[in-house]
């Protein structure tokens, strides 16, 4: 075991030891096809404050029978400039990922990829909810009505809150209109419960329009001007 992280960083899953996780880029079930740069291993890595806030959330998600679900925590900035690398090179949008995308500009142009993420000071974590009787299981794509549209669909038995992690559209943005009376049920329980905690759903650029309802940054940050680069590795 790794006992090798920078002071501050804790193994989310040594804090909160019932919290469901699969960190998407550590293996090929992601928008690129392939495990990112810098993650060896399928963990969750944060700082402490986070990894306290996140216990607090999951206590109260619990009393409801749900359990929260980690997609992405710390990220190393050479898996950013990997993602930046891909999409300068890469001719193929993985299944799936967006019904928007239309040239590699609009990953830059839309804000979903950059060189920097706030995930790369530790505090950022990428997160749904699961009934606690429900096994996560590995993302299965199948297609499923969101308003007038019908998406393609990553079911890993989480809440169902209109889009997938990591779709790049409309409906990932958190306060879209368009959802179901249930869709948008689970996203303001998740939102909310979450952000009561101190875990907001917003990166800098996007206050007030946040287009990813899965990602939430601790309010107060220990490293907020600090981007790591060690790896991710159990």
């Amino acid at each position: 075991m790794n006992t090798n992280l920078p002071s501050g960083f804790v193994f989310l899953h040594h804090i909160i030891p019932d919290i469901r996780f699969d960190i998407r880029y550590s293996d090929s079930n992601n928008l690129f096809g392939r495990p990112l740069k810098s993650y060896h291993s399928n963990v969750p890595i944060c700082t402490y404050q986070t990894a306290e806030a996140l216990k607090r959330a999951q206590e109260e998600f619990k009393s409801f029978g749900f359990c929260l679900v980690i997609y992405d925590a710390y990220r190393p900035l050479s898996a950013c400039q990997d993602m930046v690398n891909w999409v300068k090179e890469s001719d193929l949008l993985i299944d799936g990922y967006s019904i928007d995308i239309k040239t590699r500009q609009d990953f830059f142009d839309q804000g979903y990829i950059s060189e920097k993420s706030s995930h790369c000071r530790g505090s950022t974590v990428d997160a749904t909810i699961i009934a606690c009787d429900q096994v996560l299981r590995a993302p299965l794509l199948t297609y499923r009505r969101v308003g007038e549209k019908i998406l393609p669909w990553l079911d890993d038995g989480t809440c169902d809150m209109g889009s997938h992690f990591d779709f790049m559209g409309e409906q990932s943005h958190t306060h879209h209109l368009h959802l179901s009376e249930v869709q948008s049920k689970n996203r303001h329980f998740f939102v909310s419960v979450m952000q009561k905690h101190g875990m907001i759903n917003h990166a800098i650029s996007w206050v007030g329009y946040p287009q990813e309802w899965w990602h939430f940054t601790l309010e107060v940050e220990p490293f907020p001007n600090d981007y790591f680069d060690f790896p991710v590795r159990s």
